[in-house]
């Protein structure tokens, strides 16, 4: 299909879910909305793309993209509660596929579950906890499977200092990022960077941002790296 510029008014409809299966739109400048309009005077923003950002209908068929569907829908209908339901039973402190031991959460803070997403989880959509937050819908995360118990994503619950570490890569350099309330911290720095020295993994940089620490590593000791990180800060 040919590559073709096209410029919208401020306000104009640029498709409906039903006229975007053949295009794929990459914004260049400006903004676009996405919301659902189901004939009343309300309506419900499901997320602002900006420039970079691309969609089309396959865009919202992605897993993490449908919770921010479900998310907005319960928004919608002022609903108590919108359930997420995924291959892992709610949110754990590291990856359960990889780490058996890995703790789960009862609940979990919105702010929190944001900091996790933004680094590595795969769980769900930052947008859709972002728009949870907004319109304040608790987010139930659990499986399948019978006897399933969750996590909900709440605007407040109880967490330790330091919730849960995640990984996200950059082609042979992985991040290994450390989230909590209490951080960034010299005292944990500290921590994780001796932690992974003993473990003989060469530090190759390092980030501080709100509610995080993360260490880069080479991408063969990510695993160890991670593991690392998590005995070192996480409390047990």
């Amino acid at each position: 299909m040919p590559n073709t510029e096209k410029r919208f008014k401020k306000g104009e409809i640029i498709c409906r879910p039903k006229e975007m299966v053949m295009s794929m739109y990459n914004i260049l400048y400006g903004s676009v909305g996405i919301y659902f309009d189901y004939g009343t005077p309300e309506q419900v923003d499901v997320v602002t793309l900006r420039e970079g950002d691309f969609f089309n209908v396959i865009s919202f068929l992605e897993s993490r993209q449908r919770n921010t569907t479900a998310v907005a829908l319960a928004a919608w209908l002022q609903a108590d509660r919108c359930q997420i339901f995924t291959d892992v039973d709610g949110v754990y402190d590291r990856d359960p596929r990889l780490f058996p031991d890995a703790r789960r959460f009862r609940q979990i803070r919105y702010d929190t579950m944001l900091a996790l997403v933004e680094n590595g989880a795969q769980v769900l959509h930052d947008r859709s906890v972002a728009l949870a937050a907004r319109h304040g819908v608790t987010v139930e995360v659990r499986s399948c499977e019978e006897g399933s118990v969750g996590t909900l994503v709440v605007p407040r619950a109880e967490s330790g200092e330091v919730t849960g570490v995640t990984r996200s890569r950059r082609g042979e350099v992985t991040r290994v990022t450390a989230i909590g309330r209490a951080l960034p911290s010299l005292a944990a720095i500290r921590a994780a960077v001796s932690a992974l020295e003993t473990a003989g993994i060469t530090v190759l940089g390092l980030e501080e941002g709100e509610q995080r620490v993360t260490l880069l590593v080479k991408r063969d000791d990510e695993d160890a790296a991670l593991c690392a990180v998590h005995d070192a800060l996480v409390p047990r």
